[in-house]
């Protein structure tokens, strides 16, 4: 294949591990905030988000992927939880998120939802790679058992903690938008509280101490704009 003056070697992408998320409440977490993102954006379809998906950015990394998916063990990067670009054409669908078929465009926001089995690897790992290969703006976390919400945002090359104001929200600047838990929220649907973008929500469009959102659970690669509003249930 051949990407400008670069012939890249052709390299199996995988797209789908088989691999569950870790719960219900990471999938229908990943599931709101790709819903609140598409409706935030709704008149608009200069961005990608996608959650649960692959991201390629070597041909290394793209090897040694198909490697651990044929040896059934899970050593290279895969991809974060939660994702979204700007600047490109989001209405074109996608499999996985290839860096070298994007013309080199890597996440500018990216969310992880921690557990017991991913904590030290989102916490260490995958932050060093979004700090230092991705070089994403801002990188936020959130742990449901603890209730933690962290954010950090690249300046000078470095990742700096993001302040938090005095309800404990962050401010997104790639979103715009504040990044903050939603109170309440558990229930059948919600054991643990969700967390979600909210400050932008205006005229009481959605309600941060509720949140009800429809939840498709069918695919598992969720991605691309929409101008649907989310299906709040009665």
């Amino acid at each position: 294949m051949q990407v400008g003056d670069l012939v890249i070697p052709k390299v199996e992408l995988i797209t789908d591990d088989g691999e569950p998320m870790e719960s219900a409440w990471h999938r229908s977490q990943m599931n709101l905030l790709i819903e609140v993102i598409r409706y935030h954006w709704r008149d608009r379809t200069d961005y990608y988000v996608g959650g649960n998906m692959f991201i390629y950015y070597s041909l290394e990394q793209a090897e040694q992927v198909a490697r651990d998916v044929r040896e059934g063990v899970r050593r290279a990067y895969r991809g974060p939880d939660f994702f979204v670009v700007k600047g490109v054409d989001g209405r074109r669908m996608r499999q996985a998120w290839v860096v070298w078929e994007e013309g080199g465009r890597y996440p500018d926001v990216i969310v992880e939802l921690l557990s017991r089995k991913t904590v030290r690897e989102d916490k260490v790992t995958k932050k060093e790679i979004y700090e230092r290969v991705f070089r994403t703006p801002e990188y936020f976390w959130y742990d449901p058992e603890s209730d933690e919400l962290v954010g950090w945002r690249l300046y000078r090359g470095r990742y700096r903690r993001i302040r938090e104001d005095g309800r404990g929200w962050l401010w997104s600047c790639g979103v715009r938008s504040w990044v903050c838990g939603w109170g309440g929220g558990r229930g059948r649907t919600w054991e643990r509280r969700p967390v979600g973008f909210g400050s932008t929500i205006r005229r009481g469009t959605w309600s941060r101490s509720r949140p009800r959102p429809h939840i498709n659970r069918r695919r598992r690669n969720v991605s691309g704009p929409s101008g649907r509003r989310p299906n709040w249930p009665a």
